[in-house]
């Protein structure tokens, strides 16, 4: 978050420290769309989370997400539904989970072998805002039961898990 320190928050026009609680996406949106230039930028959470096209932003932003999922080799998509997107990167160097919400384009990454621990409660540490808890309140259970393991997340790819997966969940599991 540091490139966007000293920036104003597009919202609010106050500028951006690094002590605040920011919302931010990659550039997704062409210069044709109303709300281009809050693409590929950071806001305060707070000024994004009482934005009046907030809705709006954050459902272009899961539709954008979701379609470029589609087309990546590297993201194999584990759950999507319209609600959030879980996809994951199961190569070695990566081995991270990627979960976007509808209701807000919050984006978690999480460490493949923290997944567990992840639903089971850490995930709501992660949250920046109330509108995120509440977002993910609505999904946790879906992901509890569809997604319970980091070798579910994997098996809904498609793929399989191989033997240096399992020998780093060993590893960090001690």
């Amino acid at each position: 978050m540091a490139l966007f320190w000293e920036q104003e928050c597009p919202l609010c026009g106050i500028k951006i420290t690094d002590t605040d609680r920011l919302f931010a996406t990659s550039h997704f949106l062409d210069s044709d769309n109303d709300l281009w230039q809050f693409s590929d930028t950071a806001m305060h959470w707070d000024c994004y989370a009482k934005w009046e096209h907030r809705k709006r932003f954050s459902r272009m932003y899961f539709d954008t997400k979701r379609e470029w999922s589609r087309q990546n080799p590297f993201w194999r998509v584990a759950y999507s539904d319209d609600q959030v997107l879980v996809t994951v990167n199961s190569d070695q160097f990566v081995d991270e989970v990627d979960m976007v919400l509808a209701e807000t384009g919050s984006e978690f990454r999480i460490p493949l072998t923290d997944w567990e621990g992840w639903l089971s409660g850490k995930c709501f540490e992660d949250c920046h805002h109330e509108i995120e808890r509440n977002a993910l309140a609505v999904v946790i259970s879906l992901l509890r039961s569809r997604l319970p393991t980091a070798e579910a997340v994997i098996a809904a790819t498609g793929m399989e898990v191989d033997a240096e997966f399992e020998k780093k969940k060993d590893r960090d599991s001690n």
